[in-house]
């Protein structure tokens, strides 16, 4: 597949740098070297009016979340919420690593960012990040008041293993009763196995491959794949009534084929669905607004949806 020259020039500079893939390395090197990467490819620092550390209150003990606020709120003016959630394969990434993107979501979208730093595998496996998120999205509709926040625009939004957190929140919404506005999915993991054309398809040389999916897989669950919706949401038994999504997957992508599944399933069960496949695009490139044009226009693009949903 023809991949964009930009997504070109990642790669070579990937290449170059010798960056081993994650499956070489201990959890929490695969860490420092994410975050290290992550650092390059982000979207620069983009201005808000504020940033607030803060504790969601989970079982576990709480969870650390970062709350972003784009501008100044007018007179008893309650600002609209997405619930984020980063990407990492539920075993890497932080409220630092993807920082750039949601900030620029926040800011572009006009809405508040409550972004999760749920717990991660291996130290944490499954369902802990599940858990974490369920009570972040519940914690966020309870506070919202205290937040800033409007009770009836509430989102949910997240890249790769967040977009699977994103999904699974969503269906915890229904579920729960909770009038979820959005649900914002970017190259989620939906499927119980790595086994579409996709996968093997781009098993190597686009930045994620086979092996490291591989890798994720058994830190988080302790195994190669698990027949367990929280896991894999294409398995829910029925996705009818879940919030209206926005889908934004790569072309040349491991992970392609499971997310345009997962669109097709929300579509036939007559939910509004709005999926962007971007040719040239590679697993993680919302992420590297910093460095591809076509990050950014992927960006606005989400914003726009995110503004649309609020509006309606």
């Amino acid at each position: 597949m023809k991949l964009d020259p930009q997504i070109e020039w990642v790669l070579a500079l990937a290449r170059k740098a010798r960056t081993p893939p994650v499956w070489q390395l201990s959890p929490a090197d695969a860490r420092r070297q994410y975050a290290r990467t992550a650092a390059v490819l982000d979207f620069r620092d983009t201005p808000v009016w504020a940033t607030h550390e803060l504790t969601v209150p989970t079982a576990a003990g709480g969870c650390p979340a970062r709350l972003v606020v784009p501008r100044e709120a007018g007179p008893g003016e309650r600002l609209a919420l997405l619930v984020y959630f980063h990407g990492g394969g539920f075993v890497i990434g932080s409220l630092d690593t993807h920082r750039g993107l949601y900030t620029r979501l926040a800011r572009d979208a006009d809405c508040l960012v409550l972004a999760v730093d749920y717990r991660l595998a291996p130290e944490a496996p499954f369902p802990a990040a599940v858990e974490d998120a369920t009570t972040a999205l519940e914690y966020a509709f309870r506070a919202a008041g205290t937040l800033g926040a409007d009770p009836a625009r509430i989102m949910a939004g997240g890249d790769s293993a967040g977009g699977t957190l994103s999904a699974v929140c969503a269906l915890h919404a229904r579920d729960r009763g909770l009038a979820l506005r959005h649900q914002l999915l970017i190259y989620p993991g939906t499927a119980p196995r790595p086994d579409s054309a996709s996968h093997f398809q781009f098993a190597e040389g686009y930045l994620l491959d086979r092996d490291s999916i591989r890798w994720f897989y058994r830190q988080y669950l302790g195994a190669e794949g698990r027949e367990d919706w929280r896991f894999a949401p294409l398995l829910a038994p029925q996705l009818t009534d879940v919030a209206p999504a926005t889908l934004v997957l790569a072309a040349a992508d491991p992970l392609r084929d499971e997310g345009l599944a997962y669109a097709r399933r929300l579509g036939a069960a007559g939910v509004a669905v709005d999926c962007q496949c971007y040719p040239g695009m590679i697993h993680g490139f919302a992420s590297m607004g910093g460095m591809v044009t076509v990050a950014r226009e992927a960006v606005a693009f989400m914003a726009g949806r995110l503004r649309a949903a609020c509006e309606g």
